[in-house]
């Protein structure tokens, strides 16, 4: 006995289409019942717990489609809503629609901004490394000079002692030489014809 009671009391749980299948809860978003539940049969949708997006009061975009199968079976699972529901539900509606609206444009915004940033920071690796090099240039220009600098200095110097050689040499073979009177008039005597 115990477990026909059981039996019983979950089957009475359990709701069951005519197909035998399980019932599905759905939202219905008509004019007339907006935002009223009901059960039906599992096979006619194909998404029963797709999102519905309410665009406005008059315009609904539901993303889940009949498909035209199964038994049919409706059920209210709710009770009637009185005329001040629906205005209510209306107005949440449109502000709902509203939100959908700004959150769009915002993540249009959002995408925009990312894609113009992602564009500045490349950019910015650019001219980041434009400036690495430039200042491996302007090093390698400074190194130049300096090294040019040293090498005609140390040629500078190897030439201003090349050159004090010289005059030390020719200043040795033109110091003067000292003459003597007898020297120099045996000079002129030799010059002198007989």
């Amino acid at each position: 006995m115990p477990s026909n009671s059981t039996s019983s009391s979950l089957s009475s749980r359990i709701r069951l289409c005519h197909c035998r299948e399980k019932l599905v809860k759905v939202t219905s978003w008509t004019a007339q019942n907006p935002g009223r539940r009901f059960y039906g049969c599992v096979n006619y949708w194909v998404d029963p717990s797709a999102e519905v997006i309410a665009l406005s009061p008059t315009t609904l975009m539901a993303t889940n489609r009949f498909s035209g199968n199964g038994c049919n079976y409706f059920e209210w699972a709710d009770d009637v809503i009185c005329e001040c529901g629906k205005e209510v539900i209306y107005e949440q509606m449109e502000k709902i629609a509203i939100l959908y609206v700004e959150l769009a444009k915002s993540k249009s915004r959002k995408k925009a901004v990312s894609m113009k940033a992602e564009k500045l920071k490349m950019k910015l690796n650019v001219v980041s490394v434009c400036l690495a090099l430039s200042w491996v240039i302007i090093g390698l220009y400074i190194l130049m000079i300096v090294a040019i600098v040293v090498f005609s200095n140390k040629g500078a110097l190897v030439l201003l002692e090349d050159a004090a050689a010289s005059v030390a040499a020719l200043g040795d073979a033109a110091a003067p030489i000292a003459v003597t009177t007898e020297d120099a008039a045996g000079a002129a005597a030799a010059i002198e014809p007989p």
